[in-house]
């Protein structure tokens, strides 16, 4: 059962959403220099295997199928009632100990009703002062909630205190390697921001060191991609720090969310973000010479969106106003929605077409540039669009 339900929770193939508990892993996973620790079964194990390919780690293992995973300690059902349990997480922080400068332990949900005190256990290995351990319900309630809460509690134990702010010097908040092209979204905010003179201290919980987490308490600001994943993070920053938030209260999805973001960024910080206005102007010109070329009409196709409020409302904004595509009544004819999920639903007939844009499919990988935000994000929405809904 237990292996059953975080396989689900995972892909989205068994009709759920990534809960807290794998927004949580997915953040730990995200931070070289910490280790993620599962204390569970090798079932729960396999549910995670995606850590894997979102972010490839070669300090990862290799489970007992050959494939690299996380590192976990193989509880069995027998453990359960016979006090094991305690005993195989010690060895397994104990074989850790003095390789990692963080270890992020979670239990997981199964094994969480036994109650092992994983303090102890981490004192007993000599990783103790080093360990921040995570049960299920800590985590929250949603996927964006779990990521934000274990980003949070490791700046908490990592940022040291600060004298003053660098001028010029930022955080990008918000993202995470369950974003779809997380990377490609990573160069080009990197890119942009740096064109203005802005300097980008860290991406917490996106590929981001604990040496970076540690510079990140001197950034000027703290520049929100996805409010969703970062509400405690942000508040975090600005409550230790005084940091400001600069936010336009939604994700850059497309042209004109994209537009509305940098001017954001240019108000707040005072720093021109001409550049990346010159970008856009190129990315809107190319499109519309490449739309003319494609003979392809989406006026009327309906659509529905599955995705965080500050995805979703942007993107349908710019469907409608842009493309003239219309929100769907019943079944759609373009589905946008985590990888696995619009798969599926493409296959089995619920929608017309489906189109990745959110947790990503455990069955494809993207070689070319394949995110949502920003102007690859419209780019890649526009082709997918007209190249595989269309209509001629």
């Amino acid at each position: 059962m237990e292996e059953m339900e975080m396989t689900d929770g995972l892909g989205g193939a068994g009709g759920c959403a990534p809960g807290a508990y794998v927004g949580g892993v997915m953040a730990a996973q995200g931070i070289p220099g910490a280790v993620l620790v599962l204390h569970g079964q090798n079932g729960c194990r396999k549910g995670l295997s995606l850590c894997n390919r979102l972010y490839p780690r070669k300090d990862s293992p290799r489970g007992p199928d050959g494939h690299r995973s996380v590192e976990f300690t193989g509880v069995t059902a027998a453990d359960y009632t016979n006090g094991a349990s305690y005993r195989k997480l010690e060895e397994k922080l104990s074989a850790l100990s003095g390789r990692y400068g963080m270890y992020l332990l979670f239990t997981s949900p199964g094994l969480s009703i036994v109650g092992d005190d994983c303090l102890r256990a981490a004192r007993a290995a000599g990783t103790g002062d080093r360990v921040v351990s995570f049960d299920p319900d800590q985590l929250g309630t949603g996927c964006p909630e779990g990521f934000d809460t274990v980003v949070r509690e490791v700046l908490r134990r990592t940022v040291p205190d600060r004298e003053e702010a660098i001028p010029g010097t930022v955080n990008v908040l918000g993202l995470s390697i369950m974003h779809k092209d997380w990377r490609c979204v990573k160069q080009e905010v990197g890119h942009l921001l740096g064109k203005a003179g802005l300097k980008v201290l860290s991406f917490p919980g996106a590929g981001s060191s604990l040496e970076e987490l540690r510079a990140s308490a001197s950034a000027e600001f703290n520049i929100v991609l996805c409010p969703e994943h970062c509400a405690k993070t942000a508040a975090f920053y600005t409550e230790m720090f005084g940091t400001p938030a600069v936010s336009s209260g939604e994700s850059p999805v497309g042209f004109d969310a994209f537009e509305r973001f940098y001017c954001r960024v240019s108000d707040e910080t005072g720093h021109e973000t001409e550049h990346g206005f010159q970008m856009l102007k190129n990315s809107r010109r190319r499109a519309y010479e490449c739309i003319l070329a494609s003979d392809t009409d989406l006026t009327g196709l309906s659509y529905r969106i599955d995705s965080v409020p500050s995805t979703a409302d942007p993107l349908g904004r710019w469907l409608e106003s842009s493309l003239g595509m219309v929100p769907a009544a019943g079944r759609p004819d373009v589905l946008f929605a985590p990888g696995d999920d619009a798969l599926f639903a493409e296959r089995s007939g619920r929608c017309g077409t489906g189109i990745d844009i959110g947790f990503p499919s455990s069955a494809y990988v993207d070689f070319s540039k394949a995110p949502v935000m920003g102007l690859d994000g419209a780019m890649y929405i526009l082709g997918s669009l007209f190249n595989r809904a269309g209509r001629s």
